[in-house]
């Protein structure tokens, strides 16, 4: 009842209130003495505040033991600023009283000597009634300055140098009463410290004796104490009803617990705290019984955590922080113990104890030991700790100044716990919880007790936080908000700032952002009147942490923490606070932080609000990517519109093909034309590791402009003007051009950025830069978000080469429509087109042009197309030579050389009317399939595209290993087809025998009777300077597209005997494909005109081809077959029996012998084919056929490149192996000469044959038949009844050695006149009955009978050409 009634009249207006809380309060101040540290004087110059420091070291001092045996332990808490109301709670809590004051002051005169003693006067009667003694530290002139100022004097006489004082030249004033110490000015104050304990052992002394006085007073005569307000409380009630005795008694009893306190009996003051709260209690004076509470839990906390005061008086005393440990440690170890990580065995105390032992000097320590989480009084995670300080002067006690020795459990030797020495009624670490929460619940029922509470709630939370506990914390903590004061806003502030430190140390780290924004609130709220944006601006960047966000940008993008609406509300404050400060830097750069932190948080109207918002931010201070720096010290990184616009691809782009670097490589040899592919260049070194993304696989060039390609898009429903864009990089020095873009809204833009590099070396493409909505932005890539789903690496690492030239190509004949559609076509950089007539020969004149500022030193000109290699160099005659003699080519200079074009072209073979047909008729009319098309033909005008032509032997493959390489493979004549039995009875034997085409044409048909589109390109592989040094060079070539058009064709040909041995007639069916007049020069001085479309028969007179010729060829081929033969097994090494003896196929083919026949390590399908391909090249090199067009006055020539000839035409076309001598009655036949003899008359023959050839020739019979010719292709041999002959018309001569020589005699004798001709032959036979007897090495080997060379066996003529004619005429 009598609480609630001064409870309402608690509530009046005019109530003294403590105006001034204490936030920096702790429980154990309740054990201290107050002493007020004063600077007084006009001037306080910056060196007395190291005295200050020095006095307020000194914090604590051992009272020597009195009577009782106890040593006292004395605590002073010094002061800077004391209000008087706070002074007048003193009765309510004895250690809000001021007791002491230290006044510091500087004078040079007396006058102001006066003035500080004035102050230092009036300061002690402002705190009177509590004030028990003061000093004044008065700092006067330097020694010297004394000393003139003596001299100066007149009593200076007397003076003796070095005994010059202070208070010799100066004195106090009468009405100052206090002590004072004199220093000269930077005077050592050697004996300051002591002067101090001696003021703080006065002070003891006084408040002892006051204390003992009250203690020895009778409780029931006590008076009533009062807090402030509580004075009109008690007007007019009664005082000595039995109630208001019992409140005296116990408000007496908690001043005497708080005096006892102070006096360093914490054990003593216990008791009495205990007494008043059960008395207090009783009668619910719940003020008082707060402060008994609150009394009870300080000095429980001093006694159980006395490791507090140490680190409290550290952290204050900077100075000390030299040689000691910092205060983390003590947390550390306190926490370890709290958290449960001690488990109370001696082994883990021995590693923490050097942790948790801090060395305040050099002569004073505190000793820290922990108490055992297991003993019975302290149940709590808080530990039990002793501590002991010993000073100079006095001996070593108890810090808690209670009659045991120790208080705390002590860890002995063994790792057991002693029995705890605290006292019995001391509070548990959890009790003192709920006592402070008891008290703050008394002092709520106060309005003016609002200080009071806060205070006590401030230190329960700190007493809470050394026992560990946060949620208690955070309930103390967060009643201190609700309190409400009548405070200035400075004092609001203060109390955020305070509550934003205790939440910052039980990691509440949102709690303490919170806290932080509203002090920022509080001070540039409208009740304020002198607002502060800076201290608002600085206090808001602090909360970043609170808020999960970090000044760097990129952090808060990579971690994605927090809580974005907070986030967003703090960060558009921030603007709002930088631009009030006018700071329009800072309000663009936090703007265009937010826009890049939070904006997948916004929706679009957000977006776009805050997008015009930052444009016109940027617009009084555009944002440029560059950190700025506070007056503080604080840098604000630069913040990056990354995604504005968005890049969703970054292309590094290859220079174009005709500009592209390539690696200069030798060529192998063998291995054809140089072709490069980007994809094995790049990967060949590389083949096996990991791909690199960011690494470019192709090069950049020096000086050249490079490209990299952007897609983005503008994510802001308006359009975006983007200026300024380039590239960024690092490395080599590179010139970034800028290039200027308005993206649409959400539309995909491709936007290509350009720049130079102006060195050679590595170069790393890190990003772009942009200038948007007013704000420069550097967008590396690395920094983008979701980098890996836009497949971008952290940067594109591109290697730059050093500076090529360039090269320009220039023709004189006309360019095509369009360029070919050959591979590698794209570094065409001009073309050309021409058309010739099969057989004509066209020039051409390229221009070399240097169009850059580097000499061309290094050109290499190489054709490429689907062409065979040599027939396009047949086509195509390039002269290097001349080009490479006119290198280098200077700077902005040119160079010609000339290029000539030939219509190579197949000019054998029918003309074909259609596919699978010759000459209009279909295959099939062709049964015996003669062609000599080989399986790489593309040819479809002939008959051996079947699988005849297909199964070929050995000798049908030419191509490669065999010779030649330029005469194409359907060469050869067939080894395993059909022949005709009859070989005479055409006269053109051309229709079986094939013909050579130009095996890879790419057109499909390999005839020249048709018009033909042939592309090819001139590749120019140049290079110059640097460049060439590192083996680079460039590509570039000219598209030739030429178009070859029909002129002359051969459609069939024959070999018929000359006039002369060593010649034969080559009769040839030309046709004139054009549409002119065509004049065809066969021989030197024979030419026919052909009309368009056509043919005539012309016969061209040729020399045989020679032995040695051929003989050359097989020495050729022996060796490479030796070669191709080296490595194979032994099984083949038979084939040299074959040297005597005559060569033969087996009897299913049919083959006859050749003249190479029997020659080491040539089988029968070789020797043909070595043959045939020797007579086609004697033929080819000798035929000149040259047509003209006289109406288009063009001229060229027809090849018989690759004319093929059967066996029969082969004995024509070469040189006999046997060399003939025929004589008539002793007279040596000349050609073309007639015998005349008449009838009845014997004619005597003698012949002689010499073996020429290089081989043996085993079985050869010499016979001499004659006939009569009828001129219509019958030849009549049966002449029984008019001829006759004398002696054996065949002999057989078993071998014919090299150059041997047989001779035979015969007669023959006419019954009947007419003309006749002698058929004189040499048949080689070989028997088809035995094949292995001929493998024999004896010259006679061979056991066939004479009578088996008949028709079907194998064999070979040589006649005697031209037959001898004999004209027989009748007996005169």
């Amino acid at each position: 009842m009598r609480s609630s009634v001064s409870y309402m009249l608690s509530q009046g207006p005019g109530d003294p209130i403590m105006a001034h809380p204490d936030y920096e309060q702790h429980h154990y101040h309740h054990g201290c003495l107050l002493i007020l540290v004063r600077g007084i004087g006009s001037s306080k110059p910056r060196s007395l505040q190291r005295v200050f420091e020095r006095v307020q070291r000194v914090n604590n001092v051992k009272i020597p033991a009195d009577s009782t045996g106890t040593t006292r332990d004395i605590w002073v808490r010094y002061i800077r600023d004391h209000p008087v109301e706070n002074n007048d709670w003193g009765d309510f809590q004895t250690h809000r009283r001021l007791l002491g004051l230290i006044t510091v002051g500087k004078f040079e005169a007396q006058s102001e000597l006066n003035e500080l003693c004035r102050v230092h006067e009036s300061l002690k009667v402002k705190y009177t009634h509590t004030l028990f003694d003061s000093r004044c530290l008065l700092f006067g002139p330097s020694t010297d300055e004394l000393q003139k100022l003596q001299n100066g004097g007149a009593n200076g006489a007397d003076g003796k140098p070095g005994s010059t004082t202070i208070e010799k030249c100066f004195q106090t004033p009468s009405n100052f009463k206090s002590r004072a110490f004199f220093y000269p000015e930077n005077d050592p104050c050697s004996n300051l410290e002591t002067k101090i304990s001696e003021f703080i052992t006065s002070i003891y002394y006084i408040l002892e004796l006051k204390r003992m006085e009250k203690t020895r007073e009778k409780l029931e005569k006590a008076p009533l104490l009062l807090a402030p307000f509580e004075k009109k409380d008690f007007v007019g009630l009664d005082l000595e009803s039995r109630n208001n005795r019992k409140r005296c008694i116990g408000r007496m009893t908690k001043h005497l617990g708080d005096l006892t306190l102070q006096a360093g009996l914490v054990a003593e003051s216990l008791n009495f705290f205990h007494a008043a709260s059960e008395t207090l209690r009783a009668i619910s004076d719940s003020l008082w019984l707060g402060a008994a509470n609150e009394g009870l839990c300080a000095a429980s906390a001093i006694l159980l955590y006395p490791n507090f005061r140490y680190t409290m008086s550290i952290q204050r005393n900077s100075s000390l922080q030299e040689n000691s440990s910092s205060p983390q440690k003590f947390n550390l170890a306190r926490n370890q113990l709290y958290t449960g990580s001690y488990n109370g065995d001696s082994s883990t105390l021995k590693h923490k104890k050097s942790d948790m032992v801090i060395h305040l000097s050099s002569a004073d320590t505190a000793t820290i030991l922990v108490a055992d989480k297991t003993s019975a009084s302290s149940t709590s995670s808080a530990s039990s700790i002793s501590s002991s300080l010993s000073s100079g002067s006095a001996g070593s006690g108890t810090a808690s100044g209670s009659s045991s020795s120790e208080s705390g459990n002590l860890v002995n030797k063994a790792g057991s716990a002693i029995a705890p020495k605290f006292p019995a009624n001391i509070l548990q670490p959890d009790e003192i919880t709920v006592r402070y929460r008891d008290a703050i619940i008394n002092y709520s029922k106060y309005r003016n007790a609002g200080i009071i509470e806060t205070e006590a709630a401030l230190k329960a939370a700190r007493i809470c936080i050394e026992q560990g506990k946060n949620l208690d914390v955070a309930m103390f903590l967060q009643n201190v908000l609700y309190i409400n004061l009548n405070m200035t806003e400075q004092q609001r502030v203060r109390r955020f700032e305070v509550l934003t430190d205790l939440y910052q140390k039980i990691g509440y780290n949102r709690k303490a952002a919170f806290c932080q924004r509203l002090a920022a609130w509080r001070h540039v709220a409208q009740s304020n009147s002198n607002p502060d944006w800076g201290q608002s601006y600085r206090l808001m960047l602090e909360s970043f942490s609170g808020h999960k966000l970090s000044l760097e940008p990129n952090e808060v993008l990579e971690n994605n923490m927090g809580w974005p609406v907070l986030q967003i509300d703090l960060l558009q404050q921030l603007v709002g606070t930088a631009r009030r400060l006018g700071q329009s830097a800072l309000a663009t750069r936090h703007m265009t932080f937010l826009l890049q932190t939070m904006w997948k948080h916004l929706t679009a109207q957000e977006q776009r609000e805050m997008a015009l918002q930052l444009q016109n931010l940027s617009s009084q201070c555009e944002g440029a990517p560059v950190p700025l720096v506070l007056e503080n010290g604080i840098v604000i990184p630069p913040a990056n519109l990354t995604d504005l616009p968005r890049c969703s691809q970054l292309l590094v782009k290859d220079l174009a093909p005709h500009l592209k670097p390539v690696k200069i490589v030798v060529n192998k040899v063998d291995s054809g034309p140089f072709l490069f592919t980007p994809i094995h260049f790049s990967s060949l070194d590389r083949r096996g590791i990991e791909k690199d993304d960011s690494k470019i696989t192709f090069d950049w060039v020096q000086h050249d402009v490079c490209e990299v390609s952007l897609t983005v898009t503008n994510p802001l429903p308006f359009e975006l003007q983007v200026t300024d864009m380039r590239l960024l990089t690092t490395g080599v020095v590179f010139e970034a051009f800028p290039q200027t873009v308005t993206l649409q809204p959400n539309a995909l833009t491709n936007v290509s950025l350009h720049g130079t590099s102006i060195e050679c070396g590595e170069l790393e493409i890190q990003g772009y830069s942009t200038h948007t909505l007013g704000v420069k932005s550097n967008c590396r890539l690395k920094h983008m978000l979701h980098r890996k789903e836009r497949h971008l690496p952290p940067c594109y690492k591109v290697k730059v080469i050093p500076a090529l030239p360039k090269l320009e190509t220039k023709t004189s004949l006309p360019q095509t429509a369009t360029f070919s559609g050959m591979p590698n076509a794209d570094f065409v950089t001009t073309s050309a087109s021409i058309t010739l007539y099969n057989g004509e020969r066209g020039e051409c004149t390229i221009t070399l042009t240097n169009t850059s500022n580097i000499p061309i030193e290094y050109v290499d000109a190489t054709f490429h197309s689907t062409l065979e290699v040599s027939l396009q160099n047949r086509i195509f005659q390039l002269a290097t030579d001349e080009l490479h003699g006119k290198l280098p080519i200077q700077p902005n200079e040119s160079i010609d050389f000339k290029l000539v074009i030939f219509g190579e072209a197949d000019f054998l073979g029918a003309l074909t009317a259609g596919p699978g047909q010759i000459g209009g008729y279909p295959l099939s009319s062709n049964p015996d399939g003669m062609n000599s098309a080989g399986p790489q033909s593309l040819t479809v005008s002939h008959g051996g595209g079947g699988p005849l032509a297909l199964q070929g032997g050995g000798g049908t493959f030419l191509s490669g290993g065999s010779g030649n390489p330029s005469i194409p493979s359907r060469i050869s004549s067939p080894t395993n087809t059909h022949r005709r039995n009859e070989l005479l009875t055409s006269s053109f034997r051309s229709s079986h025998s094939g013909h050579s085409s130009l095996a890879t044409l790419s057109v499909g048909i390999s005839t020249g009777h048709v018009p033909r589109q042939l592309d090819a390109q001139l590749r120019f592989k140049y290079s110059g300077g640097e460049g060439l040094q590192e083996g680079f060079c460039r590509q570039c070539a000219i598209s030739f597209n030429v178009e070859l058009l029909p002129s002359a064709q051969i459609t069939n040909w024959d070999v018929l005997s000359a006039e002369i041995p060593s010649q034969f007639y080559l009769v040839l069916d030309v046709v004139n494909l054009t549409a002119q007049e065509m004049s065809l020069n066969y021989t030197s001085n024979k030419t026919i005109l052909i009309e368009a479309k056509e043919s005539c028969r012309v016969p061209v007179p040729v020399q045989r081809c020679p032995l040695e010729r051929i003989f050359a060829a097989v020495a050729e081929h022996q060796q490479q077959q030796h070669h191709h033969h080296h490595h194979h097994h032994s099984s083949h090494h038979h084939h040299h029996h074959q040297i005597h003896s005559i060569g033969s196929g087996s009897a299913d083919h049919h083959t006859m012998p050749s003249i190479l026949s029997g020659v080491a390590g040539t089988s029968t399908s070789d020797s043909s084919d070595l043959t045939e391909r020797v007579c086609s090249e004697h033929i080819s090199e000798n035929v000149n056929l040259k047509w003209s067009l006289p109406g288009l006055n063009c001229h060229g020539t027809a090849s018989l490149r690759g004319i093929t000839l059967s066996p029969t035409m082969l004995d024509l076309v070469t040189v006999p192996p046997l060399e003939w001598e025929v004589k008539v009655d002793d007279q040596v036949v000349a050609p073309q000469s007639e015998v005349s003899c008449v009838t009845g008359q014997f004619l005597s023959f003698s012949i002689s044959i010499c073996n020429l050839s290089a081989s043996v020739l085993h079985q050869v019979q010499l016979s001499v038949q004659f006939y009569q010719d009828y001129q219509n292709g019958v030849q009549n041999y049966r002449l029984e009844t008019r001829v006759t002959m004398s002696g054996a018309n065949h002999i057989l001569i078993p071998s014919l050695n090299k150059d041997e020589k047989a001779f035979h005699k015969c007669s023959v004798l006419f019954f009947t006149p007419g003309r006749f001709k002698a058929d004189i032959q040499c048949r080689s036979l070989s028997s088809t009955l035995q094949p292995t007897t001929q493998r024999t090495d004896e010259p006679g080997g061979v056991t066939t009978p004479l009578q088996t060379s008949g028709p079907d066996s194998a064999s070979h003529v040589w006649r005697f050409i031209p037959p001898i004619e004999i004209t027989v005429l009748d007996q005169e």
